[in-house]
């Protein structure tokens, strides 16, 4: 019964990967907005799910024979593509939470425990270089 779950839902989202792809298409530089790193940090996460949902779709066509090929390394590569899509997604909203005042003082809040953190070998070669930028 697992099993037949699991395929009625895989088949039934056949058509999932056009949303990313439709996002695309109201891509922000196209419409005029000049903050090109999130743009480009948005479209990393939508491509990332269109690849995530097209190799899940492969695995699926493997687990049932249809096309030829090892369903436990394909599903492998899904979960890539969505870990990318996470880390690219994650990587946008901190972008955007670094431009708010808030965020701004929560980013040199926490790059100051970073540093204090950082072993002394590493502490003493930042100190050493930004003594080199001074002069």
């Amino acid at each position: 019964l697992r099993d037949a779950l699991a395929d009625a839902r895989r088949a039934h989202r056949w058509l999932a990967g056009v949303g990313p792809l439709v996002a695309l298409r109201t891509s922000a530089p196209l419409h005029g907005e000049q903050d090109l790193a999130g743009w480009a940090l948005a479209v990393v996460a939508q491509v990332a799910s269109f690849w995530a949902i097209a190799t899940d779709h492969a695995r699926w066509l493997q687990q049932h024979r249809l096309v030829p090929g090892a369903p436990a390394p394909t599903g492998r590569r899904a979960h890539r593509w969505l870990a990318l899509r996470s880390a690219s997604l994650l990587a946008l909203l901190l972008l955007r939470l670094s431009r708010t005042p808030g965020g701004r003082k929560a980013r040199t809040a926490a790059v100051a425990a970073l540093r204090e953190r950082l072993p002394e070998s590493l502490r003493v070669r930042r100190q050493d270089s930004e003594e080199e930028e001074e002069a």
